[in-house]
């Protein structure tokens, strides 16, 4: 029968339960931005990019999400699609045939070898960032399940250490990539289309990605002391919070 785990009251791991918890919840929001058009999530984008020329009969606007993007008119969104698993970013069919109404605009092969290159990129991200969101529930289902072994925290460290990982390289890459395309778009003059950088998602996903770094750095700083001296008691403060979140007391309930 499952026991409460008491020792997740202690605050080395509390603190450390906290720091996961609150990289899942960072890593969600990177999910779920623009995925509805409540006030909230439709303020969660990467990149919007803005009609200059006032073309009548489309969209003024188009912002993008993780996997799926959102449209709409006078600052207002008035619909997003429904996501849809590896979606990425096509400016070409999305911007110019979709939105511009197939509006012709001369491109050359350097820039289609460089959207070939984005696409590739975007699978990139999203795969990282649901690995991301896995091994952070990895790590969270280690911290609250009752175990005497030391393995656990060990195998937590590693855990942490992925999603820490794979969230800074999503970050990293998606930080170049939508600054590409907000370049990109602004330098076709012969659409007059204006991009502008999500800040509220920005925010949310390097947030998610130190609060990642952070915790898995407090994980390894904890277990890198001589096991020898957290079980004699010496080394000071910082190994009694080690033995405290490595040696834990198990109360029945």
């Amino acid at each position: 029968m499952f026991r409460l785990y008491l020792p997740l009251l202690q605050p080395p791991l509390t603190i450390l339960v906290l720091f996961t918890l609150s990289s899942f919840l960072l890593h969600i929001l990177v999910l779920i931005g623009s995925t509805s058009n409540s006030p909230f999530l439709r303020s969660l984008y990467f990149l919007r990019l803005q009609d200059q020329s006032h073309t009548p009969g489309v969209s003024q606007f188009f912002q993008v999400g993780l996997w799926n993007h959102c449209e709409g008119s006078e600052g207002k969104v008035s619909g997003c699609d429904a996501p849809k698993e590896f979606w990425w970013f096509d400016p070409m069919e999305e911007m110019v045939e979709g939105l511009f109404g197939g509006v012709g605009v001369p491109i050359s092969d350097a820039v289609y070898s460089t959207i070939n290159k984005a696409r590739r990129a975007s699978y990139c991200v999203f795969i990282f960032y649901f690995l991301a969101l896995i091994f952070s529930v990895f790590t969270l289902v280690i911290d609250v399940t009752p175990s005497k072994g030391r393995w656990s925290p060990i195998l937590s460290i590693f855990t942490s250490s992925f999603s820490a990982v794979y969230s800074t390289i999503a970050t990293a890459i998606s930080t170049a990539l939508y600054c590409l395309y907000r370049n990109f778009f602004e330098d076709l003059d012969e659409i007059h289309i204006k991009g502008t950088l999500g800040r509220n998602m920005f925010v949310v996903m390097w947030a998610a990605s130190i609060v990642s770094i952070a915790g898995s750095l407090l994980r390894v700083m904890c277990g890198c002391w001589n096991p020898e001296r957290i079980r004699d008691g010496r080394g000071g403060e910082w190994v009694k919070i080690v033995r405290r979140l490595y040696m834990p007391r198990f109360d029945p309930v």
